[in-house]
């Protein structure tokens, strides 16, 4: 069988350094990726010390670790405040039905724990 001049293979002497691209593009990529993979209720961006990305939970502010779970206060106190904010687009009439569906609106530590109340 015989090879075209399109099928010739790269020399060996140029797939090291053509490797080498390839892995620091792929860490360059890596590293734009700003988001928190353990929570979608974040918004994150690169204001941390030296272009870290640093997430912060809706709806409380505080700062969390990308690379642990969110604590279930944290997750609440967000979905209570979405919440709120779709509300206030709507204002409903005065024989409109009341939407009483009981969310709980915690309060936070610092940490992220449930505080007494």
């Amino acid at each position: 069988m015989a090879q075209g001049p399109g099928l010739a293979l790269l020399p060996p002497s140029l797939l090291p350094p053509l490797l080498l691209l390839v892995a620091v593009i792929d860490q360059a990529a890596a590293q734009d990726n700003c988001t928190c993979p353990t929570s979608k209720m974040t918004v994150c961006d690169r204001s941390g010390p030296g272009g870290r990305c640093l997430c912060c939970v809706l709806g409380s502010g505080l700062d969390v670790d990308r690379s642990t779970l969110t604590s279930k206060c944290l997750l609440l106190k967000a979905r209570v405040s979405a919440r709120k904010s779709v509300r206030a687009l709507v204002r409903p009439n005065e024989h409109a039905l009341l939407d009483n569906d009981g969310l709980f609106d915690p309060d936070c530590d610092q940490q992220g724990r449930f505080k007494a109340r």
